[in-house]
């Protein structure tokens, strides 16, 4: 990160996320404009905002990308937490008493230490009075500005975006953006490295590849979805349970449609009972995980990366029934592995069908592996 006592710096930074601000509001219809007193004085303040009255006001935006983690020690969300410098209320104060305060948030980490957020995007505002009613005193110091000389401000104020009015909510809904997905399979593969994670790379591509050609199906969802189907194997060396710390991870960090496929990508039969390893939870676990599936009715999403879990070993495709082999081996078989069989290949069939192809022929280098 740049010094942040470079004022310079951050001027010029401050002016490209005021740029960039100013596409995202007229793409959303949000009523503001540069305040063209910008182009005489850098600090004056940003923009113009009109209300729904038709007034225009003085409108300052704060623009947060990296989440207050330790905001806990003042009683907030960090993943709801902004923060607002002494130094710029009380120059509101003395030159925009009528100022509207705009917060663009984009979380670009959502770890730290072992802290997770889930993501948020969008836009929240307060008025200046307002802001006065939310803050009592300085709740967080910059431990380095305390006997800093230039005039950067020494101390801020944490806000709850809750408080605030939310003037646009662009958090993505379900999964994550490809960028935080990979994000997250790296940091899971330095907790727990192993052959699973070149596995969920293959699962993803080929999850990919079939949605592209399924009449329904969306590819770059299906592909996100594939790097994160065995997310849970982050707290390994486990066996079934990562299934449900899958699901219960990706639920935390508000991602419910990515929790459901590392629920329910192991199940073809939705069955506790045809689980093929020994349970390596605690009974009250493996109580949650049947709550959880038995919550969750299978969608054709949820069958792509079944089938596709069963058509990628870490070096490479294979076909089901060399997958289903591979997993007997390794996890052993019972009374319903023989229909647990029959559904995996059943499900190859359809997609065959819904695709107008046989899907091996998507797959790159297994057919010629095959026919070698």
């Amino acid at each position: 990160m740049h010094d942040t006592e470079d004022r310079a710096f951050w001027y010029e930074h401050g002016e490209r996320q005021e740029h960039e601000f100013l596409q995202l509001a007229a793409r959303h219809g949000l009523p503001v404009r540069l305040n063209p007193a910008k182009t005489r004085d850098k600090t004056a303040i940003d923009l113009l905002l009109t209300l729904p009255d038709g007034r225009e006001v003085p409108a300052d935006l704060k623009t947060q990308n990296t989440p207050f983690f330790t905001a806990g020690k003042y009683g907030k969300n960090p993943g709801r937490a902004v923060t607002l410098n002494d130094k710029d209320i009380r120059r509101y104060e003395r030159l925009y008493p009528d100022a509207v305060i705009l917060f663009h948030v984009n979380w670009t980490t959502l770890t730290w230490r072992g802290q997770h957020v889930p993501p948020l995007h969008g836009v929240w505002s307060a008025t200046l009075p307002e802001i006065k009613k939310l803050i009592q005193q300085p709740a967080h110091t910059y431990q380095r500005r305390k006997t800093d000389p230039r005039p950067n401000a020494a101390s801020s104020h944490v806000l709850s975006l809750d408080d605030l009015t939310c003037l646009l909510d662009l958090t993505p809904r379900g999964f994550p953006d490809p960028q935080t997905a990979e994000h997250l399979l790296l940091e899971a593969e330095r907790l727990n490295p192993g052959p699973w994670v070149p596995h969920s790379r293959n699962v993803a591509l080929a999850a990919r590849l079939i949605a592209e050609a399924h009449p329904t199906l969306d590819p770059l969802r299906a592909h996100t979805l594939g790097l994160l189907h065995d997310i849970g194997r982050r707290t390994g060396p486990n066996g079934d349970r990562h299934i449900l710390d899958g699901y219960e991870y990706l639920q935390e960090l508000g991602y419910p449609d990515a929790a459901r496929i590392a629920l329910t990508h192991s199940f073809v039969i939705p069955d506790l009972s045809t689980l093929q390893g020994d349970w390596d939870g605690t009974p009250a676990e493996r109580e949650r995980l049947r709550l959880a599936l038995s919550a969750s009715p299978p969608t054709d999403e949820d069958r792509l990366l079944q089938l596709c879990d069963a058509l990628a070993l870490p070096d490479g495709f294979c076909t089901v029934q060399e997958r289903l082999v591979d997993v007997a081996l390794r996890y052993n078989v019972n009374e319903h592995t023989p229909a647990k069989w029959r559904a995996a290949l059943n499900l190859k069939q359809d997609f065959d069908q819904a695709c107008g192809v046989n899907i091996y022929r998507l797959l790159p280098g297994l057919t010629e592996r095959l026919l070698r």
